[in-house]
């Protein structure tokens, strides 16, 4: 074998230890929009008016943001049942992972930390409840939690501005993915 196909290989494994199954997850994306509850707007790449590398970027970003909502519901309703329902989130790590693996786009870098940090705090919160008491009415005394959807409103207006021109679909897939992931 020559070198090139060594290298793809090895980049193939690489790219294949950080895919995330969706089937891994109890719940669905729509059954998790759908216990928030929340719309879904998913994001449209054949219509969307930036580069291909943005495009593609932002589709990848979207997928991991629903996965993380998935964990977020899981990890909420199992906290709010005491385990009756819902299951401990188990796959913050892989989803973080694969955020740092991604390589954003000019101008993209903030809004990618911004959305890293966020996930980071809700995944310090929930296991921060999950050995401590859990009360839905202190949620938004909860200052990651605040700290997290200021995070999400900052990456949503990062996006408004550099896509003045994308579709109002587009629009609303970005407020869509970024809301269903915040707590508040």
């Amino acid at each position: 074998m020559n070198s090139i196909s060594n290298h793809l290989i090895i980049l193939a494994l690489f790219a294949c230890s950080f895919y995330i199954s969706p089937h891994s997850y109890s719940l669905t994306v729509e059954e998790a929009y759908s216990a928030i509850p929340h719309r879904r707007t998913e994001f449209d790449y054949n219509s969307a008016k930036m580069s291909l590398e943005e495009k593609t970027y932002l589709s990848e970003v979207f997928e991991l943001t629903d996965l993380a909502t998935i964990e977020k519901v899981n990890m909420l309703m199992w906290l709010g049942s005491n385990g009756q329902k819902g299951e401990v989130a188990k796959h913050y790590s892989n989803i973080i992972s694969s955020l740092y693996n991604l390589n954003p786009p000019s101008g993209l870098d903030n809004f990618h930390n911004l959305i890293i940090s966020s996930i980071k705090e809700q995944k310090e919160t929930l296991f921060k409840w999950k050995i401590s008491s859990f009360d839905y009415s202190m949620i938004r005394s909860e200052s990651l939690v605040r700290s997290s959807s200021k995070k999400l409103k900052s990456a949503y207006r990062i996006l408004k501005k550099k896509y003045p021109g994308e579709s109002s679909y587009n629009k609303r897939a970005f407020f869509d993915h970024l809301c269903a992931l915040d707590f508040i």
